[in-house]
């Protein structure tokens, strides 16, 4: 019977936990911003060639660049993709140039504030929702709260 006592107020501990979690946004926000980064990172790295089109990290197709294009900006031909001068990719990390990252008790945001950020997204998805970014997510929140709860 102890042992159930026990089970039952660790539980209503745990809940408590992620209430005071839930109700502060700002308590996870390292932690989000560090899911956010490694998933542009990610994205970032699965990158085509400039002549290729492939499905990048989250699942979203990236199209080859157009030839026009290429023709009139040479110095793209070796590249890859959104990469080449890393202005934008750094944009994505925090703290890079570009990068916004703010948060509150009911928001978190991590993004870029470049122009040619919304511009690129346009064409080729950068921000991307997609079911390993939420189980990131879900991990992450899950051993903040863990972590708490063991102290």
């Amino acid at each position: 019977m102890h042992l159930e006592i026990q089970k039952t107020a660790d539980a209503i501990a745990l809940i408590s936990l992620v209430r005071a979690y839930q109700g502060d946004l700002k308590k996870l926000s390292a932690v989000l911003f560090d899911v956010a980064a490694n998933d542009f990172k990610q994205r970032f790295d699965s990158s085509p060639r400039v002549r290729s089109s492939a499905e990048v990290y989250g699942g979203v197709t990236w199209s080859r660049l157009s030839e026009r294009y290429l023709k009139s900006n040479p110095r793209r031909l070796s590249g890859v993709q959104l990469v080449d001068t890393g202005l934008l990719r750094r944009s994505f990390t925090r703290l890079g140039q570009g990068n916004i990252t703010t948060e509150s008790a009911t928001e978190v945001r991590f993004g870029s504030t470049l122009e040619r950020a919304m511009l690129q997204h346009r064409r080729r998805q950068i921000v991307v929702d997609h079911p390993e970014l939420g189980t990131k997510t879900a991990e992450a929140i899950a051993e903040v709260i863990e972590k708490s709860h063991a102290e």
